[in-house]
């Protein structure tokens, strides 16, 4: 298991996995009450991102991206020089999960920001149940929003109320 120093801005990231502040148990617990509200497993959630990781990773370069819940987003791709490792130091299987590249989504006919996932987070959420918390955080009740179906009637909201 990884600790709070290598989880923390400038260790393995120079912008960390979690925030100042944040535990590892903190996250975790939060995470694994929004999936328990949700009716949804670790694996489950990364099922849902899997496809877009995969198609990131082989294309390399922006492209347009439906969802397995037929949202449809432009994808925006960030390249690295280098390839962020996991912090529990275990094997990424480079086909599935990048270290790599980042990516940027936008919903097709919506003016919001655009979304950032980082190429890592299938293989932390897989492997680890764990969606980061500093800025590359991508909560799972947002994946289960942009490309799952709400299981639970209402968990999306209530989810809302969990904090870190």
């Amino acid at each position: 298991q990884p600790t709070l120093e290598t989880l923390q801005p400038g260790e393995m990231s120079g912008s960390g996995f979690l925030e100042r502040g944040q535990t590892l148990e903190q996250v975790l617990e939060r995470d694994r009450k929004a999936l328990e509200i949700m009716g949804y497993t670790n694996q489950e959630v990364a099922d849902l991102i899997g496809p877009l990781n995969e198609k990131a990773v082989k294309k390399g370069s922006n492209f347009d991206y439906t969802a397995p819940n037929g949202k449809q987003y432009g994808v925006k791709i960030q390249a690295w020089r280098g390839i962020q490792g996991c912090p529990w130091r275990d094997r990424v299987d480079g086909r599935k999960s990048h270290g790599g590249i980042d990516m940027y989504l936008t919903e097709k006919g919506q003016s919001a920001e655009p979304v950032h996932i980082a190429g890592l987070v299938r293989h932390l959420a897989e492997s680890h149940g764990f969606y980061e918390g500093g800025s590359f955080r991508v909560a799972p009740e947002k994946i289960v929003e942009m490309f799952g179906t709400e299981r639970v009637p209402g968990s999306l909201e209530k989810v809302k109320e969990l904090r870190i």
